[in-house]
């Protein structure tokens, strides 16, 4: 039921950043080392995002510790990596609480 909840809250992310112009290019990127939920194109750079569902017991930013941060970090890196890529990266955080999306850039480097 937790799975279902949080699938349907990427697919909601999904469609707001395609409605936004993002090309998405992978979902559930996983390495044994971690996952990154969402990895989109916004014609600039490659966006890395986490998404949480808003919920009465915790803040989604309370979520973003630094040891999420620096695994999401590693999967980035692993991804671009494979890819040889070399363009601008972003990590955002994406709460959904209900209908409403809420991005948050997070700034790492």
């Amino acid at each position: 039921m937790i799975r279902d909840k949080g699938k349907e809250s990427e697919d909601k992310v999904v469609r707001y950043l395609e409605n936004k112009g993002f090309k998405i290019i992978a979902r559930n990127y996983r390495k044994i080392f971690g996952e990154i939920d969402i990895i989109a194109f916004d014609g600039n750079s490659i966006w890395f995002f986490e998404v949480k569902t808003q919920n009465e017991t915790f803040s989604p930013i309370e979520k973003m510790d630094g040891k999420k941060l620096k695994r999401m970090l590693k999967v980035a890196e692993s991804f671009i990596a494979e890819r040889d890529l070399e363009c601008d990266v972003s990590f955002a955080l994406a709460v959904v609480e209900g209908n409403d999306i809420h991005i948050t850039r997070i700034d790492v480097w």
